[in-house]
């Protein structure tokens, strides 16, 4: 395992790598410095990329077969403490898994991903926004 050194910035340069998997497993490498390289990225992040990786060893594409593993070595691994559970199909999801990232759990009603997105055109529909008391 090396480390990857931090080139472009997360979530702004068009290719920015997190981890990356050389031959299934022969060489993980994962970024553990912030974009700044005045510190590490948080613990929580780099867990994440590294069973994103891992699960590499197993499935080199992202395919469902790959998203699968990774979800299931997520759920295995993750703090059950940060789930959130779907309203309408019960699927659970840590809070950090989601995109963008939630800090803590979201209060009220949850839609997970297969549920915030149009059947037709895949376009992202409002989450449910909880009632005011």
């Amino acid at each position: 395992m090396t480390e990857m050194a931090p080139v472009g910035y997360v979530g702004i340069s068009p290719k920015c790598l997190l981890g990356f998997n050389k031959n299934q497993g022969e060489e993980i490498s994962l970024r553990l410095r912030t974009d700044d390289l005045k510190g590490f990225r948080k613990y929580e992040s780099i867990k994440k990329t590294l069973l994103h990786e891992l699960a590499h060893m197993v499935y080199s594409e992202h395919d469902a077969d790959f998203f699968a593993l990774d979800k299931q070595v997520c759920r295995r691994t993750g703090d059950p403490n940060k789930l959130m559970f779907c309203k309408r199909c019960d699927g659970a999801y840590h809070c950090y898994c989601q995109q963008p990232p939630h800090k803590n759990i979201s209060r009220g009603p949850y839609l997970c991903p297969k549920h915030t997105k149009c059947h037709s055109c895949r376009s992202n529909v409002l989450e449910v926004v909880p009632a005011l008391p």
